[in-house]
């Protein structure tokens, strides 16, 4: 039995399970926690793009947000691109030649950025 939450209720247990369904009346009621880009930008946060900001003190009037995730949508529902080890194994989208595929070419890509950083 899930315990729905009341409608002026703005503690912490009324955050949305995974697996719930979205109506719209909730999707506007919530629509402060979560920020939907439809033309995403990520800044590196070594980037130079993000050395550019800092020197010229337009930091100043901008905020930066580290990712928590990323969502794709795959058959129409939004699902979470793997970020980690843990996430990329714990798919079920990929099969497992895929996950090993992806999981050697994301070392190699780490080990080139070392040595990139090194040189």
């Amino acid at each position: 039995k899930s315990e729905v939450p009341k409608e002026n209720d703005d503690s912490p247990k009324s955050e949305a399970r995974p697996d719930s369904e979205w109506s719209r009346e909730r999707l506007l009621k919530e629509s402060r926690r979560f920020n939907i880009d439809l033309t995403p930008r990520l800044l590196y946060a070594r980037g130079s793009m993000v050395e550019l900001l800092i020197s010229s003190n337009i930091s100043r009037y901008t905020e930066f947000k580290s990712i928590t995730r990323v969502l794709t949508q795959i058959s129409g529902r939004l699902e979470q691109v793997p970020s980690s080890r843990s996430d990329v194994f714990g798919t079920k989208h990929l099969s497992v030649v895929e996950k090993r595929i992806l999981m050697k070419f994301l070392s190699y890509c780490v080990s080139e950025q070392e040595e990139e950083i090194l040189k």
